[in-house]
């Protein structure tokens, strides 16, 4: 037989803190940027991890149960995170370590 899994919220806590946890680095770039007074990159991150409601909508609304709300909300928190640091390194390419950078200053 197949036993379904059905996410607790006891079990979603850590996923939730690891969510938690990718707000607060993505803050660090947001500070950055508003400092610098620009203020549209902060706001472009949060439209990516807006852009992810929607799909936890539909999985829900397709019988989806608390996974895939938390999934949702995990990649949206990725993705943000992606888009404030790729936001931040163009504007601030000098900040952001590379290795290759590190190879080619010999």
């Amino acid at each position: 037989t197949t036993e379904i899994y059905t996410l607790s919220l006891h079990d979603a806590l850590p996923i939730f803190a690891v969510i938690q946890g990718l707000r607060i680095v993505r803050a660090g770039p947001a500070i950055l940027s508003i400092a610098d007074g620009r203020t549209k990159e902060p706001l472009l991150a949060n439209l990516v991890r807006l852009a992810a409601l929607p799909a936890a909508a539909g999985a829900v609304a397709l019988g989806g149960d608390l996974m895939a709300v938390v999934s949702a909300a995990l990649a949206a928190e990725i993705l943000a995170l992606a888009t404030a640091v790729a936001l931040f390194a163009r504007r601030y390419p000098h900040v952001i370590w590379s290795p290759s950078r590190e190879l080619s200053r010999g």
